[in-house]
């Protein structure tokens, strides 16, 4: 399973108040330099939220809600995704998410990603550590990592795409475990994946990291909290026993009954998490 992750830059001024403090953020519907669209809301430290492939920020919306009284949050779509603008020249995610925070005058954030966005979240933690104060990493995807169980629905997937088929892909994607989340959050879903351009991005134009990550977790030494579903495929769980066992410093908690998509399974059990972690990590 191989679905890119993009993280991109995002524009913002926080505005500092008389007595030099940040004053409470309210920025919705903005567009950063290489325009992407994002929302910079509440007051405290940063907490950027990267949404997974196939999705947009509005996957982050309760996740916003819920930690803008205690933090700045910032969400965004992907470049190319949501309503982002469409990459025309060559562009990394990780150097876009360091952008980003030197638009909105960051110097660090914890990073929260999920699936493919926890991708870009472990390249910034390598390429530029001092942005990092710590991560989450949720339902882990990677490139290069190639699990011992591929997913059920992944030849159906691949078929389509090979085909250029899209809609069909689509399709694939909603009607496996990946997708799948309570009936209050399906058209959500439905309406995020049959909008994205996903398959179309303009892969040749995004540059790697030089450092792979699969062959260099030992030098991610931020504080990591991974969080995986308990009804997760077993990749994803593989995957999250890989990680736990070569990250320096990361502690792995399954959510009962959550899946993939554990922000909008198990909410409750995830802001939690993260709470508590995000506590630990302010002190």
């Amino acid at each position: 399973m191989k679905i890119l992750a993009h993280l991109i830059p995002i524009t913002a001024a926080l505005l500092l108040g008389a007595c030099g403090e940040r004053a409470i953020s309210q920025i919705t519907d903005a567009r950063s330099e290489q325009g992407l669209a994002y929302d910079l809301l509440g007051q405290g430290p940063l907490l950027v939220f990267i949404h997974g492939n196939n999705l947009d920020r509005r996957m982050w919306e309760s996740s916003v809600a819920y930690f803008r009284s205690r933090a700045t949050v910032l969400s965004y779509d992907l470049r190319g995704l949501g309503e982002s603008a469409t990459a025309v020249a060559q562009y990394s995610d990780h150097h876009d998410l360091v952008n980003l925070l030197d638009e909105i005058g960051e110097s660090d954030a914890m990073i929260i990603g999920l699936s493919g966005g926890v991708q870009v979240a472990l390249d910034v933690a390598l390429a530029a550590p001092e942005r990092v104060r710590s991560l989450v990493l949720v339902s882990p995807s990677l490139n290069g990592y190639v699990p011992a169980e591929n997913p059920s629905y992944l030849p159906d997937l691949m078929a389509a795409l090979r085909s250029r088929d899209f809609e069909s892909a689509d399709e694939v994607l909603l009607n496996s475990s990946i997708m799948a989340v309570p009936a209050e959050h399906a058209a959500l879903v439905r309406k995020m994946v049959r909008e994205s351009r996903q398959w179309e991005l303009p892969y040749a134009l995004m540059m790697p990291n030089p450092t792979p990550v699969l062959e260099n977790l030992a030098s991610v030494e931020v504080p990591v909290l991974l969080l995986i579903g308990e009804n997760d495929i077993a990749a994803i769980h593989a995957l999250g026993d890989l990680l736990q066992q070569q990250l320096p410093d990361a502690r792995q908690v399954v959510i009962p009954a959550g899946g993939h998509l554990l922000n909008l399974i198990a909410p409750v059990a995830f802001h939690q998490e993260i709470s508590e972690f995000f506590e630990r990590d302010s002190e």
